[in-house]
């Protein structure tokens, strides 16, 4: 398997903890070496339409682990 596939293999294994119904990965990558990892998240729900669920996006909880972490 080449190493673009299992990052994205990778990428999908985060996406599945997700309790969203439209689930999202990502994953920061320095060469060969996974950096951080992260999945897109619920963050509140508005009872006032129709419990709208809003979202934290796996890119914005990926690149909030890299920053809280290495910066």
């Amino acid at each position: 398997m080449c190493r673009k596939q299992k990052i994205i293999d990778i990428a999908a294994e985060e996406a599945y903890k997700s309790d969203i119904n439209i689930r999202h990965g990502a994953v920061i990558t320095k060469g060969n070496k996974v950096i951080c990892k992260g999945y897109n998240t619920s963050r509140t729900k508005i009872k006032s339409l129709n419990t709208l669920e809003l979202c934290s996006h796996a890119e914005m909880t990926v690149a909030r682990i890299f920053y809280n972490t290495y910066i």
